[in-house]
C-alpha cells in the first residue's frame, strides 16, 4: 500500500513538473519558425476540420517537436506508462493534446481501449522505438493500431536548424535553440489492412520502419541539418514495464 501510494505520489508530482514543461517548450517553440512539408494534402495535424485521420509516427529522439501540436486541436498522443511517461504526459496536456497511457510494453488493453476511442475524432502521435528502445527500432504496435482502427500510419521526419540534446539511458532527446528554423516533414500514408496475421504484421513493421527512416534521410537531404550522432541505444530493464503489448490487447 505504502509503495503504491509513493509510485502515485511520484507519478502526480511528474505530471504537475510535465505541465510547467509543456509551457515552457510551448513558449521555446513560439521562437521557431516552422516549415511544413507533406507528401499528402491532409496528411498533417495543422488541417483545420480535418476529413481523414492519421497516426503520426517518428523516433523518440524527436519527441519534443511536439510542441507544435500545441496549434492543432485535433492531436492526440500515445504516452507509456514508464515512470517517465507522467512528465511527457503533463507536458502534451498543457500543449492542448488528447493522452492515453500505455505503449508497446505495458498498458495494452485498455491503451488499445482508449486509442480506438480517441481517434475517432482525433489524430494520434506515436513514437515507436519508446518507452526502452531500442533506439531507432520500430515495434509492431503503431501497425497493430492501425489495422486495429482503419487509420492510415504517416511516418513523421522532425529537425531544426541549431540543436542540442539531452543525455537519456537509451536514447537523446533533440531540442531546438531559441529563434531558429523548425522543419516538420509528413511522409506518404500507409495503409494496414485490418485483421492482418503475425507474418503481415511484421511485413508492414518492415515497411514503416524503412518509410520513417527515408524520411529522415530526406530531411537531411533538404535542410542540410544531419541526424543527431547519438550512442547505439539498447534496452533498459524495467521491472514496470511487464504487460500486455497492443498487439497482445485484442
Amino acid at each position: 500500500m505504502l509503495k503504491r501510494f509513493k509510485s502515485g505520489l511520484r507519478s502526480g508530482l511528474a505530471f504537475a513538473a510535465g505541465w510547467v514543461l509543456g509551457w515552457m517548450i510551448r513558449f521555446l517553440f513560439l521562437t521557431q519558425r516552422l516549415t511544413v512539408r507533406t507528401a499528402h494534402q491532409g496528411g498533417n495535424p495543422y488541417v483545420r476540420n480535418p476529413a481523414e485521420r492519421f497516426l503520426f509516427c517518428g523516433w523518440h529522439e524527436q519527441l519534443l517537436f511536439g510542441g507544435f501540436a500545441g496549434r492543432s486541436r485535433h492531436l492526440s498522443a500515445l504516452i507509456s506508462q514508464h515512470r517517465d511517461g507522467a512528465l511527457v504526459a503533463g507536458a502534451f496536456r498543457a500543449m492542448g493534446m488528447a493522452i492515453v497511457r500505455g505503449s508497446s510494453s505495458r498498458g495494452g488493453t485498455r491503451a488499445l481501449r482508449q486509442a480506438m476511442e480517441v481517434t475517432r475524432t482525433r489524430h494520434m502521435a506515436i513514437t515507436p522505438d519508446g518507452p526502452r528502445g531500442p533506439r531507432r527500432v520500430l515495434k509492431e504496435g503503431v501497425v497493430y493500431l492501425a489495422s486495429r482502427t482503419g487509420l492510415p500510419v504517416v511516418p513523421v521526419a522532425c529537425t531544426a536548424s541549431r540543436t542540442f540534446l539531452i543525455r537519456g539511458s537509451w536514447t537523446d532527446m533533440v531540442v531546438p535553440f531559441p529563434f531558429g528554423r523548425t522543419w516538420m516533414i509528413y511522409g506518404e500514408p500507409i495503409h494496414v489492412p485490418s485483421k492482418i496475421g503475425r507474418d503481415e504484421l511484421a511485413g508492414y513493421v518492415r515497411m514503416v520502419q524503412e518509410a520513417v527512416e527515408d524520411l529522415n534521410e530526406y530531411a537531411v537531404e533538404l535542410t542540410g541539418v544531419p541526424m543527431p550522432v547519438v550512442p547505439p541505444g539498447h534496452e533498459v530493464s524495467d521491472p514496470e514495464a511487464d504487460g500486455q503489448t497492443l498487439a497482445e490487447a485484442a
